[in-house]
């Protein structure tokens, strides 16, 4: 079953091609860019090649990983009365070891992240590489 990422991916089509696509659809899902590319058919060395060359590409993965996040932060959002209330049973029980409080109080820090970054924007991705290329090559 397709996500809600990877229709977007194909109805934005900014002259992706398919391989690329399902490379994004794949690192969406978690994969690595060697095997996303290993199951997609082609080199690895492609893949790193659209990453650090193909603004759209970039620009693409970038968008599309938001968007997941912002989707999975609301489903979160409405679980988190829930969770917080059973975080502080646990937290405040007695006989429940310091051990599994901290990982409880740990889980709690790590849900407030930041959201995933990089430019959106094909125009955006390639200024900033030409700013790396300025700062390199002074």
């Amino acid at each position: 079953m397709k996500s809600k990422a990877v229709s977007t991916i194909v109805n934005e089509n900014q002259g992706l091609s398919v391989e690329q696509v399902r490379v994004i659809e794949l690192l969406l899902a978690g994969q690595s860019q060697a095997a996303a590319a290993r199951e997609v058919g082609i080199a690895a060395e492609t893949v790193s090649r659209w990453m650090s060359g193909d603004a759209v590409f970039v620009a693409t993965l970038n968008r599309q990983r938001l968007e997941l996040w912002q989707r999975s932060k609301a489903r979160l959002w409405q679980l988190t009365e829930t969770a917080l209330n059973t975080v502080e049973d646990i937290m405040t029980s007695r006989g429940v070891s310091d051990a599994v409080k901290l990982r409880a109080a740990l889980a709690v820090l790590g849900a407030c992240e930041k959201a995933p970054g990089g430019a959106t924007e094909p125009a955006d991705v390639r200024s900033g590489w030409a700013m790396v290329e300025m700062l390199r090559f002074p």
